[in-house]
C-alpha cells in the first residue's frame, strides 16, 4: 500500500506541474523599437537620421520609419559605432537580440556590401555573411537579413547593443525593429520569494511529520506523505515559473510571497501568481500569462475548439448573426489603458472569391476594428494580427473577442499573441503638470525676451529663453498651435533652442508630443544630453529647474505640439 500510495502522489505531483508548465508563456519579450533614434549615438559624421519617406520595394523588409546612415552613391560608409544606449537592470539569463538591416552600395551593382556587423554583449553576426544579397532596380547591390544574437546577461543586468562598420563597401545603411528576448534565467533570482516558499513549505512538511510521530495512525501518514510530495511540487512550480516571476512589478512580488508564505498547494500558487500578474502597476508591463486560448468562450456555431494551426475556431453551416461570436473575459484587473494583440480572421466558406470588411470586428471593451471577410476554404490567422487598445474601468474587467456587426461569415478563427498594460490609471493626472505649448492665433516667431506667456505659462513662475543659434531667426511658433525649431542648415553649425527654467519648481521629467515627420529635438540639462526613457512616449527624466530643447537635425525642423512639464 505504502509503495501505491507513494505512486500515486507521484503522478498527482507530476500533472500539476505540466498543467503549470502549460500556463506560461515563453520567451517574455523585454523591449521592442521601432525606429527610435533617440536611443541610438554613431560615432561617424556621416549623416544618420531617422527616414520617414523612402519608398524603395526590395524585399529586405525595411520600410519606413527606419534609422539610416548614409553618404552618396560613389562614397563608402566611415568607420564607426552605432550604440544603442545600455540596457540595465535585466535579470541574468540568456537573451536573443535581433533587428532587421540592410546595406546598399547604390548605382555599382558589382560591387555586394560589406563590412557591418551587429554585436550583443560581445557576440557578434556579419551581415554580409548571413544575409541575402541582391540587386534593387538592376543597378543597386544591397544584402539585409534579420539578425538574431544569442547572449548572456551577467548579475550586473547590464546589455549594450552596437553596430560596427568596419571598411564598409556601401553607402547606405538602414535598420529597424530592435527586439531583446528574454530565454532563460542562469541564476535564481527573488530569493525572498523563494525563501518564503521554502520556509511555508518546510513548517508543513515539519508539522506533518509531527504529527504522525506522535499519532502513527495511516491517515497522518498520508498526509504526511502528501506534506512531502507538495514541497516537491511546489519547488518544482518555482524553478519552472522563476523566469516570470521575476517580472512582477514590486506590489505583485509582495502579493505573491505573502501567498506563498500561507498557502504551500500548487493550485494555490497557480491562483497567486496569476492574480499578482493582473494586478500590475507598472506601464508596459507583460500580462500575457493571464491570457490562454482554451480560455476561449462562444455563443454561435460548433467551437470554441482547436484550430489545426493552434487557434481557436467556430463553424456553422449557415451565416452566423450579428453579436458575440468568439470571446474572453479576464478579471481582476487594474484600471488603466491596455493593449490586446489578437490574430483573427472570418470566411465565408461557401462563397470562394468574396472578400470584404463591414461584417466582423474584433473588439475590446468598446474599442472596435473592422476585419476582413476572407474567400477561401481555410483560415490562415498570422497574417492576420490585429492590436486593439482599451481602457479598463474600475470593474477591472477586460473582455476582447471578435464579433459580427451584420449577419454574414460562418467559420471564424483568433489566436492570442498578448496583452499589455500600456498605462496605469493615474488620479488627477493633470493636477501634475503643465503644458507648454503656443495657444495664440497668429504665426510668428519667439521673441528675445521671456517668452512664457506665448507657450501657456505662468511669466512671472517661468522664463522662456529663445537661442537664434546659428540660424536667422527665433523658434517659430505657428497658428496652428506648435512652435518649431529651424536647423542651421549647416552640419557644422548650431541650431536654434529654448531654455525652460523656473525657481519655484523642481522639473522630475517631461514628456514631449512630436508633430509627425519632423525631426526629434535633443534635450540637455546644464549642457549635458538627456536620453529619452526607454519604453516610454518621449519622456525625459530632468531633475533641474531648467532643460534646454534644440533642433537635432542638420537639415530639417523639430515641430512640437506641446511639453507636459511633471515637478515636485
Amino acid at each position: 500500500m505504502n509503495k501505491f500510495l507513494r505512486l500515486s502522489l507521484s503522478i498527482a505531483a507530476l500533472v500539476v506541474v505540466n498543467s503549470i508548465k502549460a500556463i506560461v508563456t515563453y520567451p517574455v519579450t523585454i523591449l521592442t523599437e521601432e525606429a527610435s533614434l533617440n536611443n541610438w549615438t554613431i560615432t561617424s559624421n556621416d549623416k544618420f537620421v531617422t527616414n520617414t519617406w523612402s519608398t524603395e520595394n526590395d524585399g529586405s523588409g525595411i520600410s519606413t520609419p527606419f534609422i539610416e546612415t548614409w553618404v552618396e552613391s560613389g562614397k563608402y560608409l566611415s568607420d564607426a559605432t552605432i550604440s544603442h544606449s545600455q540596457i540595465t537592470g535585466l535579470t541574468a539569463g540568456s537573451y536573443t537580440v535581433s533587428v532587421v538591416a540592410r546595406v546598399y552600395n547604390e548605382k555599382n551593382s558589382t560591387d555586394s556590401p560589406s563590412g557591418v556587423s551587429f554585436s550583443a554583449n560581445g557576440t557578434s553576426l556579419d551581415l554580409a555573411a548571413t544575409g541575402v544579397k541582391s540587386i534593387y532596380n538592376g543597378e543597386s547591390a544591397l544584402v539585409y537579413d534579420t539578425l538574431s544574437v544569442n547572449c548572456e546577461v551577467s548579475e550586473a543586468g547590464t546589455l549594450d547593443i552596437s553596430f560596427a562598420l568596419n571598411n564598409v563597401v556601401g553607402n547606405w545603411l538602414a535598420f529597424k525593429n530592435l527586439e531583446v528576448v528574454y530565454n532563460s534565467a542562469t541564476a535564481p533570482v527573488l530569493n525572498a520569494v523563494e525563501g518564503a516558499m521554502n520556509s511555508a513549505t518546510a513548517e508543513s512538511q515539519k508539522t506533518a511529520l509531527q504529527n504522525y510521530t506522535d499519532n502513527p495512525t495511516i491517515e497522518n501518514y498520508e498526509a504526511a506523505l502528501a506534506a512531502i510530495a507538495n514541497a516537491e511540487t511546489v519547488a518544482d512550480f518555482y524553478a519552472t515559473n522563476e523566469t516570470y516571476i521575476s517580472t512582477l512589478d514590486e506590489d505583485g512580488k509582495a502579493s505573491f510571497a505573502v501567498a506563498e508564505a500561507t498557502e504551500t498547494s500548487v493550485e494555490a500558487l497557480v491562483k497567486a501568481l496569476i492574480a499578482a500578474q493582473k494586478a500590475q502597476t507598472t506601464a508596459n508591463s507583460d500580462l500575457t500569462y493571464v491570457m490562454e486560448n482554451s480560455f476561449w468562450g462562444s455563443t454561435q456555431g460548433d467551437g470554441p475548439k482547436l484550430y489545426s494551426n493552434g487557434g481557436t475556431d467556430t463553424y456553422n453551416n449557415s451565416a452566423f448573426t450579428s453579436g458575440k461570436i468568439i470571446f474572453q473575459t479576464i478579471d481582476g484587473l487594474n484600471k488603466g489603458t491596455y493593449e490586446v494583440q489578437i490574430y483573427a480572421t472570418s470566411n465565408l466558406a461557401w462563397i470562394q472569391g468574396t472578400t470584404g470588411a463591414n461584417i466582423a470586428q474584433v473588439y475590446a471593451n468598446g474599442t472596435t476594428k473592422d476585419i476582413e471577410v476572407i474567400g477561401q476554404t481555410a483560415c490562415t490567422i498570422t497574417d492576420y494580427l490585429h492590436t486593439i487598445t482599451a481602457e479598463v474601468d474600475d470593474s477591472g474587467v477586460l473582455e476582447y473577442g471578435i464579433q459580427n456587426i451584420a449577419d454574414g461569415g460562418n467559420w471564424y478563427v483568433v489566436e492570442i499573441k498578448s496583452l499589455k498594460l500600456l498605462e496605469p490609471y493615474v488620479e488627477n493626472p493633470e493636477a501634475a503638470h503643465f503644458d507648454l505649448k503656443y495657444t495664440g492665433i497668429t504665426q510668428s516667431n519667439m521673441t528675445e525676451g521671456n517668452n512664457a506667456s506665448s507657450l501657456n505659462l505662468d511669466e512671472n513662475v517661468w522664463t522662456v529663453t529663445a537661442n537664434q543659434g546659428d540660424t536667422d531667426n527665433y523658434p517659430r511658433l505657428f497658428s496652428n498651435g506648435y512652435f518649431g525649431l529651424y536647423s542651421s542648415m549647416d552640419a557644422g553649425g548650431k541650431n536654434n533652442s529654448i531654455t525652460v527654467s523656473n525657481e519655484t519648481y523642481l522639473v522630475d521629467s517631461i514628456k514631449i508630443t512630436y508633430i509627425k515627420n519632423y525631426e526629434f529635438g535633443t534635450i540637455s540639462v546644464n549642457g549635458n544630453n538627456v536620453n529619452v526613457e526607454e519604453n516610454s512616449d518621449n519622456c525625459y527624466i530632468i531633475n533641474s529647474t531648467e532643460f534646454t530643447i534644440g533642433n537635432s537635425s542638420d537639415s530639417k525642423q523639430t515641430r512640437i505640439e506641446s511639453i507636459a512639464i511633471y515637478y515636485s
